[in-house]
């Protein structure tokens, strides 16, 4: 089943549920462990060490990505998904090109977190992530995020160091 199917027939599934709430394609906030593995295939979900769960080869921007599933109270309450993983800062630079336009195209506008409050457009977002990538520290991260941030969902995304010194971006979508 390809990724454009699944998410028309779970968007008709699942909106018949109103205990549900907003989320990324198929999944929404609030559904339990079991009800997460139901979207699509349950055999490509794992576990984490803490009881999360994940998939790898998931819809984004046209990439299969690795997305990741968190919970608390034993609902789901945020979604990430890992379009870069590496050390390589073009391929994270065009990762978060990519995270950029993801944003915009959901949301009014991209706030910046180091150019203060207000949108901020692609390339002056990609001329602050040259500067602050390359500076980041283990456990440092530099982020942007949807403007103005839903009442019913947050959406970011951060490029962190790890602690293995490689970058890694990600987009999450939260509750608020």
């Amino acid at each position: 089943m390809t990724a454009a199917l699944r998410s028309i027939l779970l968007a008709g599934l699942l909106g018949h549920s109103s205990a549900f709430a907003e989320g990324y394609l198929g999944w929404s906030f609030g559904m339990s462990k079991a009800e997460v593995a139901t979207v699509g295939d349950a055999s490509r979900y794992y576990s984490f060490s803490n009881g999360d769960l994940g998939a790898q080869n998931e819809p984004f921007e046209g990439n299969g990505v690795p997305i990741s599933f968190y919970f608390g109270n034993g609902k789901l309450n945020r979604v990430m998904l890992i379009p870069y993983m590496g050390n390589d800062l073009t391929k994270a630079r065009e990762a978060w090109r990519l995270t950029y336009a993801h944003i915009k195209r959901k949301c009014t506008g991209v706030e910046v977190s180091e150019a203060g409050p207000g949108p901020v457009q692609l390339e002056a977002a990609l001329a602050i992530f040259d500067v602050e990538a390359s500076k980041l520290q283990q456990g440092q991260r530099h982020q942007i995020g949807c403007l103005p941030m839903s009442s019913s969902w947050r959406l970011w995304a951060s490029v962190t160091r790890l602690a293995n010194d490689s970058l890694m971006v990600s987009v999450n979508y939260g509750e608020p």
